[in-house]
């Protein structure tokens, strides 16, 4: 089975791959679109326009466990608190607190079951797929 043809991540055939590579900022290394830091140097990275699922790396389903998003969440969020990046330049700095900020829309998004709902019909009108149901 392809990328294309695996589920929640399809965009359809022409649509980019959310988690096709691109170049680190600082050293120029090839990361994954869903790093939040190069493998190489260690940079902290801009996020990526991802949709709420896909930054969180959950399943696009109405029926989310709230638990789960919400350890998810915390697994991702801990990278960024604290005084980690103290040390680090002001850009470094900046992308840390946007990898956060996004973080924690991706988690108010799926945690409220109306805003959730929008992200999905959102999700499905740009890729044309069939809205996911709640067995």
């Amino acid at each position: 089975m392809t990328r294309s043809e695996s589920g929640p991540s399809s965009g359809g055939p022409n649509a980019p791959d959310p988690c096709g590579p691109g170049p680190c900022g600082q050293c120029g290394a090839v990361v994954g679109a869903r790093a939040m830091f190069c493998h190489a140097c260690g940079a902290v990275l801009p996020p990526a326009p991802l949709d709420p699922f896909t930054r969180l790396g959950l399943e696009r389903r109405a029926d989310l466990d709230p638990a789960r998003v919400a350890r998810q969440y915390s697994g991702f969020a801990r990278a960024f608190t604290g005084d980690r990046f103290a040390n680090r330049d002001e850009a470094q700095r900046a992308n840390a607190r946007a990898q956060l900020a996004a973080l924690d829309d991706a988690l108010a998004t799926l945690t409220d079951p109306a805003r959730r709902a929008r992200a999905l019909k959102a999700l499905d009108e740009s890729t044309g797929a069939p809205a996911p149901t709640t067995p």
